[in-house]
């Protein structure tokens, strides 16, 4: 892959054509290069009490969410994950999808053409943003105080951040050249780390949570893309063609010792364990696309999930035993669980609707 790879060919190895295609009910055109708009700042209506930020008790199992269109609309549920316990959070009647727990448990946010926070039970709904626009991807931030997400404005992706409990959002890529997308965060809650730049050249960012103090990581004339910080805050994990193949690499937090861990030329999407020991990820290295589980240092690679057709990235439980993601391979798309060493392989929501975008 070289740098004038297609930014649609990028999106595929990173999932994201799929994400454009369910977070809202129409898809995503792709983004020209070079557009500018000016950013303003979005006040929000005020908001109602706010939603207690922790739950009376907490699940146990913790329940995986997921979205499915099995009511008729695509609405958000829970399951156990021995595939038992099957309940509908959301009765929206639109499309809902990319439910994400709050790190707490204590609500799930989710996006139904806004961004919405929920609890488990269904009770107590909130609309976080009310700004036009089609939003896309979302994430907690580690207090469980504030969203980063998405929206398209004007052809470009735009990075926001706002508090669930106060009215006003933060553009946070106002001066990144071209789009953003894919956020995460260091562990430490200050810093988001994101994907962005031209369609000729995607970069890895850093930029505080107050919008301050943007950095390219990466800075490669190589397409780099899909970051995920290591739970002690010590290396980024991200996906690059800087060398042969696509392969996944691994940087420090200022972007410098730059490490190879896989060299198949196929490998995307790599998630951190909650307890930093283990990276899953995807693979295509034995001719079709599976769920591959290897050591933080790149050794011991080993697939755990057998074909699952899809790029989509797989959710970690979260005392790292377990691994949940979706595949289509049963001819539809369904919510499998997988034990790390790849035992115990478990389809749990055998319905022929669509179940997709798990969170655990």
């Amino acid at each position: 892959m070289r740098k004038t790879r297609s930014f649609i060919s990028i999106f595929l190895a990173c999932g994201w054509i799929w994400v454009l295609l369910t977070a809202c009910t129409s898809p995503a055109s792709s983004p020209p290069a070079n557009q500018k708009t000016t950013p303003t700042a979005i006040i929000l209506p005020a908001t109602p009490a706010p939603i207690p930020l922790a739950p009376t008790t907490a699940p146990k199992p913790i329940p995986i969410v997921f979205a499915s269109d099995r009511s008729g609309g695509n609405e958000i549920f829970s399951i156990q994950p021995d595939g038992t316990g099957l309940f509908q959070i959301t009765r929206d009647g639109a499309y809902c999808s990319n439910p994400k727990w709050s790190p707490n448990l204590a609500l799930i946010a989710y996006l139904c053409d806004q961004v919405y926070i929920i609890r488990a039970d269904g009770k107590e709904k909130r609309q976080v943003t009310q700004a036009e626009g089609q939003y896309f991807s979302i994430i907690w931030s580690p207090d469980g105080l504030s969203l980063v997400y998405t929206r398209k404005e004007a052809n470009l992706l735009r990075l926001y951040i706002t508090r669930i409990d106060q009215p006003e959002e933060k553009l946070l890529s106002a001066n990144v050249p071209g789009n953003a997308w894919n956020p995460t965060w260091l562990p430490d809650g200050k810093t988001v780390i994101f994907v962005g730049g031209e369609q000729s050249n995607l970069e890895i960012y850093t930029v505080q949570r107050d919008g301050s103090n943007l950095k390219n990581l990466t800075n490669h004339p190589s397409p780099d893309y899909a970051p995920a910080c290591s739970p002690n805050q010590q290396r980024i994990a991200f996906v690059s063609s800087r060398e042969k193949g696509q392969a996944i690499y691994t940087m420090k937090l200022d972007g410098t010792n730059v490490t190879r861990l896989t060299d198949s030329g196929s490998d995307t999407n790599p998630v951190w364990s909650p307890d930093g020991q283990w990276i899953a990820f995807i693979s295509a290295r034995s001719g079709k696309n599976a769920i591959y589980v290897m050591r933080q240092d790149g050794s011991d690679p080993r697939a755990v999930s057998g074909e699952t057709i899809e790029f989509f990235p797989p959710v970690w439980s979260r005392d790292s035993q377990k691994i949940a993601f979706m595949t289509n391979r049963d001819g539809n798309p369904e919510i499998y669980t997988v034990n790390r060493d790849g035992s115990d392989l478990k389809n749990l929501t055998r319905h022929p609707s669509k179940d997709q975008s798990p969170d655990w």
